[in-house]
């Protein structure tokens, strides 16, 4: 199986964890940015998951290292300050999270499809990635395209400094 078909699904993720989170903030670097840091993250992404299967260790705790991987290469490679990539990311894995809890285990269900096949087949990847990315999604859009923020991080320091 090709690495770009295994990875795929990862970078679409990472696209809009990236682009979904600065959006509710209302940071909105190009998308050519967005697409570089969605890249960098998802090859992270991909590498964390990939030691985990390797060395059996149990899933779950990867994501608290993939969030401050994920933070690291905000701030490094995206030059965001420590603030905006901390509140970004999270804001995206609260987003990821409602889109598994609520649209990918609905869709799953509905389709009969079992959440095993996620680790061993890469197009039951690319669904569930797909309904995860939901929320990050409707969120990416009213941020990037309409210009709407969720958080504005500015006005709650200048109300935290008077």
């Amino acid at each position: 199986m090709s690495i770009l078909f295994r990875i795929f699904p990862f970078l679409v993720e990472c696209f809009f964890i990236v682009g979904g989170g600065l959006s509710v903030i209302g940071v909105r670097p190009k998308l050519k940015k967005i697409l570089l840091l969605g890249i960098v993250s998802g090859v992270v992404s991909f590498t964390v998951r990939s030691l985990y299967e390797t060395y059996s260790i149990p899933l779950g705790t990867h994501s608290f290292i993939i969030v401050i991987l994920f933070i690291l290469v905000l701030k490094v490679v995206g030059k965001q300050n420590w603030r905006v990539s901390i509140v970004a990311i999270l804001a995206s894995f609260l987003l990821l999270s409602l889109g598994e809890g609520i649209f990918m285990f609905n869709f799953f269900r509905i389709l009969s499809i079992d959440f095993r096949e996620i680790a061993v087949n890469p197009s039951i990847r690319l669904l569930g990635t797909v309904f995860t990315c939901i929320p990050l999604a409707i969120v990416f859009i009213l941020g990037h395209v309409f210009n709407i923020s969720v958080i504005d991080l500015n006005r709650l320091t200048k109300n935290e400094e008077a």
